[in-house]
C-alpha cells in the first residue's frame, strides 16, 4: 500500500521537472494556420465572348444546344423544314442523300451543322424561308469582336414534295440586340453563294461592335429561284469568336 501512495507523488514531481525546463512559448496552445486573402488578386477574369456551336444529334426540327427557330421570322416548317444534318446525309435521315459529294470539315471536332430551307429569293419574305438563331454571350458594350463561320449550298436529291431542289442563292445573317421596347438593332452580313462552287465550304469571318453584353444570331438564306426549295447549311466550331485587339 505504501508502494501505491509514493507513486504518484513521483509522478508529480517528474512532471513538475519537465515543465521547468520548457519555455514559455513551447507550452503555448497551437493555433491552425490561416493565410491571408489577396482581396484584389487580379486570378478572376472576365468570361470570354461565346457562341454555341453547331455541335448536335443529326434531326429534322432538331438544333444544337442554345440554337431556336425564330418562330416569328420563319415560314410553316413542315413546307420549310430546319434541322441539323451532317456530312453523310440530310438531317442524317438514312432514307435521304445529298445528290452531290459533301466535303468535310478539316481539323474541325465534329461532322454536325445547322441547315436551313427557303423557296424566295427575297430575304424579306420570311413567310417562305425557315430562319433559326442563338445568342452571343458575354460581350463587352462597343467592343468590337471578329466571328468565323462556315456556309454551304449543297442539296440533297429530294426535297420533301419530291422534287430536286436548287442552291442557296445568299446565305443571311444577322446581329441584333435589343433596343427600345420590342425593336432591335441589327448589323447585317449577306455571303453570296453564287461566287462560289456549289457543295464547297465557304469560310467567313466578320467584323461587328457589340451593342450588348448579349447579341442575337439569326441565320436564314434565299434561293436563286422562286419556288424552289435551296438548303443552306451553317458550320460554326469552338472559339469562333474573339475580341478585337488595337
Amino acid at each position: 500500500m505504501k508502494l501505491v501512495q509514493k507513486l504518484p507523488i513521483g509522478l508529480s514531481l517528474a512532471c513538475v521537472m519537465m515543465m521547468s525546463g520548457c519555455s514559455k512559448e513551447e507550452l503555448q496552445t497551437p493555433e491552425p494556420k490561416v493565410e491571408s486573402v489577396n482581396t484584389h488578386s487580379n486570378l478572376k477574369t472576365d468570361a470570354l465572348p461565346w457562341i454555341a456551336p453547331t455541335k448536335a444529334y443529326a434531326g429534322i426540327k432538331i438544333l444544337p444546344n442554345f440554337w431556336e427557330r425564330r418562330s416569328l421570322d420563319s415560314g410553316d416548317p413542315v413546307k420549310y423544314p430546319f434541322g441539323t444534318s451532317n456530312f453523310s446525309r440530310p438531317w442524317g435521315n438514312i432514307a435521304l442523300q445529298w445528290k452531290e459529294s459533301f466535303p468535310a470539315l478539316q481539323g474541325q471536332p465534329w461532322n454536325s451543322f445547322v441547315t436551313v430551307t427557303s423557296t424566295t429569293t427575297d430575304k424579306s419574305n420570311s413567310s417562305k424561308m425557315a430562319k433559326v438563331g442563338t445568342t452571343i454571350q458575354f460581350l463587352k458594350t462597343g467592343f468590337t469582336y471578329y466571328l468565323t463561320f462556315y456556309v454551304a449550298s449543297a442539296r440533297p436529291k429530294l426535297d420533301g414534295s419530291g422534287k430536286l431542289p436548287t442552291f442557296v442563292g445568299k446565305c443571311n445573317i444577322a446581329l441584333k440586340s435589343p433596343n427600345t421596347g420590342q425593336y432591335y438593332e441589327s448589323q447585317y452580313f449577306d455571303v453570296n453563294m453564287l461566287e462560289a462552287q456549289p457543295n464547297t465550304w465557304i469560310k467567313k469571318t466578320i467584323e461587328f461592335k457589340a451593342t450588348n453584353s448579349e447579341m442575337r444570331f439569326d441565320f436564314s438564306a434565299t434561293s436563286i429561284q422562286d419556288g424552289k426549295t435551296a438548303y443552306a447549311h451553317l458550320f460554326i466550331g469552338q472559339d469562333a469568336i474573339w475580341e478585337k485587339r488595337f
